[in-house]
């Protein structure tokens, strides 16, 4: 009898280490694709624009603002076009304004993170319409995500639906 306890307390800890699994976060999400990557989209967002080859536009919908997030896939034009090499073209334009005596610079990088073990290099232009950039490769290029918006309202790119949306993005090798 204990030994019939003792397994039926042990199943029911199992069980209850398993009610927390699940996409309950992305309940309400669509699944859509682009290319070799395959991403979650929250409600709040509608496709405006698919006509272009290898993106897709999407307008977010919120009380102040109407932010366009555009995913495309850039056609690889050679063996050293990667995103490694754009963000270097981009610190070395930035590193020639400086030495000109430019007050400020035309882009603005943030830190780097991962998704699947690529490297997602985020930056920033702001010249009236914010345009906040992630580059990433893929099997057939660099990925590149833009997002713009009215800098005089709040950042779509840091609410959690954001972050949601880039954690979901899933690059197949």
């Amino acid at each position: 009898m204990k030994k019939v306890i003792s397994i039926a307390l042990a199943l029911c800890l199992c069980l209850v280490c398993f009610v927390g699994c699940g996409d309950s976060e992305y309940k309400g999400w669509g699944k859509e694709s682009l290319v070799s990557i395959t991403y979650r989209i929250p409600p709040t967002w509608e496709l405006t624009n698919d006509n272009v080859e290898n993106t897709k536009v999407y307008t977010i919908d919120m009380p102040e603002d109407k932010p366009e997030v555009i995913i495309a896939n850039l056609t690889k034009l050679g063996d050293d076009y990667d995103a490694e090499s754009v963000m270097k073209t981009i610190e070395k334009e930035n590193q020639e304004q400086l030495s000109k005596g430019a007050i400020d610079v035309r882009y603005h990088i943030e830190e780097s993170f991962t998704i699947c073990d690529e490297t997602v290099y985020h930056f920033y232009e702001n010249d009236g319409i914010r345009r906040e950039t992630y580059l990433f490769d893929g099997k057939e290029g660099i990925f590149r995500i833009l997002v713009k918006y009215d800098p005089r309202y709040e950042f779509p790119t840091y609410t959690e639906e954001f972050q949601l949306f880039l954690d979901s993005i899933v690059i197949k090798k």
